[in-house]
């Protein structure tokens, strides 16, 4: 059976005549009278199966179940032949078992008649949806921008019409896109019609798309640059969307945090002393709010194949670096050291890569990423690559570390020889 909602009553009176009527009719089916005693029909009350549902702007072309419960003076339901009517058929129809069915918007009430009385039942019903009204879009919005169009619906009775469906479209997807709740996003430049339908009834707005989506994120690269003092490095900003999409066109400001390295305007890095310095790249997202992006320069005293250096003073835990060419096609790589005081390690680091924060734990590796190591106890070090591991060529990086478990390092002299046929 299909659902409805009580008539003109009250819940406790409406949930009292429910379960008189289901009690009579069940000593009904046991045999008794159907026609207990209490005189003629009192009243005829109608209700809804099951209680609770509204009866209210309810939906075209359903069914509902009512029932009509004949009441005698006695308060005692009578098992008699009741006469069903709707009083505007073209709105709902209902037939002799109670089944209503809802045809058309408006007001209709449906009676029930037994024994000389009559109740009552009120429905209402949704009209069609008569006009759509959508909510004024703004002037424009960016390639990745969104807004929201409100639809309006009214009914052809003049009322707003709710609960209804609405179906959007755009005519040019390929400029903007629209959700099934009116949210419409900005694909590229150009003007695109968006539209709601609700019963077959269209409203439609143009939608116009202009401008770069907004600077969500600034990427610096190469990421964690290293040179030898005195040399440079171009730096490159990408600016890109929330979505991740490239955004063109944008201007950076390049700065340095310190005067290891300096950075030109247009991102020409120079290091000048060996350290770290932050490089960051800063644009406006577009909408007057500042994005940046950074990366650490490592700035090393550049090294000459074959001939040694003295490392300065080198505190316990701490590591100085180097750095070194390899042109293409060398067969070797070899880093020695010796001399001083204190336990100096070496450690080199293949182009591009970047060292590890350092493991300051005595019996660990002070770089867990390290290309290759010599670690020995004292200052007798030496590292080769050749044959397989020929090195790359590129500017590697070499740091001396002080061993945690003894004095500062000092005195310790490095060599870099680098053997490249001719």
């Amino acid at each position: 059976m299909k659902m409805l909602s009580w008539p003109r009553t009250s819940p406790r009176r409406a949930a009292k005549v429910a379960l008189l009527a289901f009690a009579s009719l069940a000593a009904t089916a046991c045999g008794d009278d159907s026609t207990a005693p209490g005189g003629p029909i009192h009243s005829v009350e109608v209700l809804v199966l099951p209680y609770g549902t509204p009866t209210t702007n309810l939906r075209r072309a359903i069914t509902l179940q009512l029932l009509a419960v004949p009441i005698n003076g006695d308060s005692n339901f009578v098992d008699i032949p009741i006469t069903w009517a709707s009083s505007d058929n073209a709105r709902a129809t209902v037939d002799a078992n109670g089944v209503v069915t809802t045809v058309a918007g408006g007001d209709v009430t449906i009676t029930a008649s037994a024994g000389g009385q009559t109740g009552e039942f009120d429905l209402n019903i949704q009209y069609p949806v008569g006009t759509v009204a959508l909510s004024a879009p703004p002037a424009s919005i960016r390639q990745e921008g969104t807004t929201t169009l409100t639809p309006t619906l009214t009914g052809t009775d003049g009322v707003t019409a709710v609960g209804r469906t609405v179906t959007w479209s755009s005519n040019n997807t390929g400029v903007a896109t629209v959700s099934s709740a009116g949210v419409v996003t900005g694909v590229a430049d150009g003007t695109a019609t968006i539209t709601a339908t609700s019963e077959g009834v269209s409203a439609s707005r143009d939608i116009t798309v202009s401008g770069v989506p907004l600077v969500a994120t600034i990427t610096a690269t190469p990421a964690s640059p290293f040179k030898g003092i005195g040399q440079t490095q171009q730096m490159t900003a990408t600016a890109r969307s929330a979505a991740g999409n490239t955004v063109a066109g944008v201007t950076f400001t390049w700065a340095s945090n310190n005067a290891n390295a300096s950075v030109s305007a247009t991102g020409l890095v120079t290091c000048n002393a060996v350290g770290d310095a932050t490089i960051t790249a800063t644009s406006d997202n577009g909408a007057g709010t500042s994005v940046s992006g950074n990366t650490v320069a490592t700035c090393a005293t550049l090294m000459t194949s074959g001939a040694g250096v003295t490392a300065p003073t080198v505190a316990p835990a701490t590591a100085y670096y180097y750095a070194i060419q390899v042109p293409a096609n060398s067969t070797s790589l070899t880093v020695t050291g010796s001399g001083g005081t204190g336990d100096g390690d070496i450690y080199i680091f293949a182009p591009g890569v970047v060292p590890s924060a350092i493991n300051t734990g005595l019996s660990s590796a002070a770089f867990s990423n390290a290309t290759a190591s010599s670690a020995a106890s004292g200052n007798d070090e030496s590292i080769t690559r050749s044959g397989a591991n020929a090195p790359a060529a590129g500017t590697w990086r070499i740091a001396v570390f002080a061993w945690g478990g003894a004095p500062a390092v000092t005195g310790f002299n490095v060599t870099a020889t680098v053997v490249t046929p001719p």
